[in-house]
């Protein structure tokens, strides 16, 4: 009974994050045939940066609350906000509401998260959290696909109204399987306060560097640029500031562990060749193989399934997490290494092989780093794990801005990038390794 109750519990959870996935990659899809029904383009971006600057902004602050008063009730109060957000986006007749939908959204999703990733917590041990983690990489990979195929199905041979709207059972029933099956409402072990003034501190600070990585993903003006060094600059002030403050919003995980710090950079870094590999890649082949879209998305599937069997794979080895961590970031070097020969030779099974190099590589990190750094909490699991998704969203955006030169400069930079990214990401991990070693 108590085995069924956790299966029907983590399907409920899986359903949940994978309608939140689903709808985001569709919306972008379906965004020109919106802004064409609409009349308008004004404020096109903001559908996609209003959800994500909503979800990502909040997730330090709603992880605190999640901590502080339960798991399973945080969830569903942030199923329901997600639930009408959709609906309202669904029904919306304009830009404005349905940026404004897009917002109620994103903060349901800036609650379910946290929540979510608590509640697997107290669902498995710490020896499991590798597996678990595996294979709920391979569920976001997967969701990220679908929902790019469904936002083109539906707002080309139906509507995308219906796209969305036909979510939503899936989603009710998501959180009606976590009300019915998690009794015991996980917490953290103490009663340390959550940190408001922190909040107070924090939200602007990422508000403003969203805005700016937005902002310079579009253009590398001036004024964008400024307004991006102005949220560094605030994140810095915070970061200072949260080391001498007694009851911060970052868990205390994150500020005295060591090991931990490192594995979120890790996150950062990983965040940044996911999202550099999911924009660029196919704009790559269209632009040096002289590829339809219809041909570069088949060949993408290599580089996600690679990522599938990888992400899996390394979930059941039992070698050391670091050393796993070390063999994703060397497998995805190699690809970027064969995938700059490709840019020379103009030889399609290079590079093929070269995504399937980064594919294995990015999978196997992406279970593995999350799993050990849930494996490492002690306590504050969802503000701890709402911590490495803003690392991701962060790392993501600002890989993605870091590359758009590529697309002016010629797109063999992009290997380059990917290149500097992964040597980074491969010596810190390598540093912590032989740390360990010596101690």
């Amino acid at each position: 009974m108590i085995k069924t109750r956790k299966i029907l519990s983590c399907a409920g959870i899986l359903l949940g994050m994978s309608i939140s996935m689903i709808m985001q990659t569709q919306l972008t899809t379906a965004m020109p045939v919106i802004s064409k029904e609409f009349g308008t383009t004004d404020y096109y971006s903001w559908v996609y940066s209003g959800y994500l600057l909503a979800s990502t902004v909040t997730l330090p602050l709603f992880g605190r609350i999640c901590d502080r008063y339960g798991y399973r009730k945080n969830y569903i109060i942030g199923g329901l906000l997600f639930f009408f957000g959709t609906l309202f986006s669904g029904l919306s007749g304009s830009m404005g509401t349905l940026i404004v939908s897009r917002v109620v959204a994103g903060f349901g999703s800036g609650i379910v998260v946290p929540a979510a990733y608590g509640i697997i917590s107290s669902q498995f041990k710490k020896e499991q959290m590798r597996k678990v983690f595996g294979f709920l990489a391979v569920f976001q990979i997967f969701n990220t696909g679908l929902g790019s195929v469904l936002g083109g199905v539906f707002s080309t041979h139906f509507t995308w109204q219906l796209g969305l709207l036909i979510l939503l059972p899936f989603e009710l029933l998501g959180v009606m399987l976590v009300v019915l099956t998690i009794r015991n409402d996980g917490r953290m072990k103490n009663d340390a306060a959550i940190g408001f003034r922190s909040a107070i501190v924090l939200a602007p600070a990422l508000l403003i560097t969203m805005v700016g990585l937005e902002q310079c993903n579009d253009s590398l003006s001036v004024m964008n640029v400024l307004i991006l060094l102005t949220g560094i600059v605030l994140l810095t002030f915070f970061v200072i500031r949260e080391q001498k403050t007694a009851n911060g919003i970052l868990p205390v995980e994150v500020i005295k562990n060591g090991k931990l710090k490192g594995l979120l950079l890790e996150v950062l870094l990983l965040g940044a060749v996911l999202n550099i590999c999911f924009a660029y890649l196919p704009t790559y082949m269209v632009r040096e193989f002289g590829w339809t879209t219809n041909t570069s998305g088949k060949v993408l599937l290599v580089y996600i399934l690679a990522m599938g069997i990888a992400s899996i794979s390394s979930s059941f080895v039992k070698k050391e997490s670091g050393k796993v961590i070390c063999f994703g970031w060397a497998s995805a070097l190699l690809g970027c290494v064969i995938g700059t020969s490709s840019y020379f030779t103009h030889f399609v099974s290079i590079f093929v092989f070269s995504n399937v190099l980064l594919g294995i590589g990015v999978g196997a990190l992406a279970g593995t780093v999350l799993g050990t750094i849930q494996a490492e909490i002690e306590m504050n699991s969802a503000s701890t794990n709402g911590i490495a998704h803003l690392m991701r969203n962060m790392g993501g955006t600002l890989g993605v801005c870091a590359l758009q030169f590529s697309l002016l400069q010629g797109m063999g930079f992009l290997f380059t990038g990917l290149l500097v990214i992964g040597t980074i990401a491969l010596s810190i991990q390598i540093f912590v390794v032989m740390k360990r070693r010596v101690n």
